[in-house]
């Protein structure tokens, strides 16, 4: 499957699973100029090969997620009733339809309360 998602030369790496944490680490370690080895979530290509670190683990807080920062962007293009809502993550039933394979089978809520428009 990866070997497949690779073949496009756009493609450096993936982030796999709860991409909050990974995602700043990637962007942290390209920044730095560091190497993509060990940042767990992550598949990249180098060379002919593709590394797959081990996967992160679940944030269990969902709390210490920030709330998107609407304010830098262009909200107007959206329409009136753009947002977003973020309840919870996991879910220990099996419907075909979920993305449990993400965000797996423990439930986690979000405590804080967050306003569509917010």
């Amino acid at each position: 499957m990866r070997e497949r998602l690779f073949k496009y030369t756009q493609i450096d790496a993936l982030v796999v699973g709860e991409g909050e944490n990974t995602m700043l680490e990637l962007v942290r370690r390209i920044e730095g100029g560091g190497r993509l080895e060990g940042i767990n979530g992550l598949l990249y290509q180098e060379g002919e090969h593709i590394p797959a670190n081990p996967p992160r683990e679940p944030i269990r807080d969902l709390d210490t997620i920030p709330f998107p920062a609407r304010h830098l962007l262009p909200m107007h293009l959206y329409g009136e009733y753009a947002g977003t809502v973020f309840t919870s993550r996991g879910c220990p039933f099996h419907c075909i339809f979920c993305s449990k394979p993400v965000f797996g089978s423990r439930w986690r809520t979000h405590t804080r309360i967050m306003s569509w428009r917010s």
